[in-house]
C-alpha cells in the first residue's frame, strides 16, 4: 500500500510540474478586435513575448552603427551584407519620410531606398555570448542613405551619448 501511494504521490507531482511548465512557457496573449465593415469584425491576436523583447533591447541594447549593402528586405527584416558575411537587422513597422509615415514594406521598393545601395543604419544591438557561440540582434531605429535620414516611428525616442 505504501508503495502505491509514493507512486501516486508522485505521478500528480510529475503532471502537475508538466501542466505547469506549459502553463508558464505560454506566451501572454490578447486579442484586438478591429471593424472592418458590414458589421465584420477581423480578431487579431497579439503576443506580449514581443514587448518583453522590445524592453530588453532598451534595458540592454547598446547602440552600434552598421553600414552595408541591402540585399533583400522581407517580413520586417533588412538583410545587409558586410564584409562578405549576411547580416540580419530588425525593422519596425513603421517609418517617417518627408513628413509622410510609410511602412517597411514600401520603403525599399525604389523610392526613398531601393535594393542593392548602400546604407548606414543606427541599431540597438542586443548580444548574448555562451561558451562557442555568440548572438547578435540588431534593431533599427534610424536609416542613413543618399544624404537622407529616416526615423522610424516609434512610441519613444532614443538618443545616444
Amino acid at each position: 500500500m505504501e508503495k502505491k501511494t509514493k507512486v501516486a504521490a508522485l505521478t500528480v507531482v510529475v503532471v502537475f510540474s508538466v501542466v505547469a511548465a506549459l502553463y508558464l512557457s505560454l506566451p501572454a496573449v490578447y486579442a484586438e478586435v478591429v471593424p472592418t465593415g458590414d458589421g465584420q469584425y477581423t480578431i487579431n491576436l497579439r503576443y506580449q513575448r514581443r514587448a518583453m523583447l522590445g524592453l530588453r533591447f532598451l534595458r540592454n541594447g547598446v547602440p552600434e552603427t552598421i553600414t552595408g549593402r541591402v540585399t533583400t528586405v522581407g517580413a520586417r527584416i533588412i538583410v545587409l551584407e558586410i564584409d562578405g558575411k549576411q547580416v540580419n537587422v530588425i525593422l519596425p513597422p513603421k517609418w517617417v519620410v518627408d513628413g509622410e509615415i510609410i511602412r517597411t514594406s514600401d520603403l525599399f521598393d525604389g523610392e526613398p531606398l531601393s535594393i542593392g545601395q548602400t546604407v548606414s543604419l543606427q541599431t540597438l544591438k542586443l548580444e548574448l555570448v555562451r561558451e562557442r557561440i555568440t548572438v547578435k540582434a540588431y534593431v533599427a531605429y534610424e536609416i542613413q542613405a543618399n544624404g537622407e535620414t529616416i526615423k522610424s516611428l516609434l512610441p519613444f525616442n532614443i538618443e545616444t551619448q
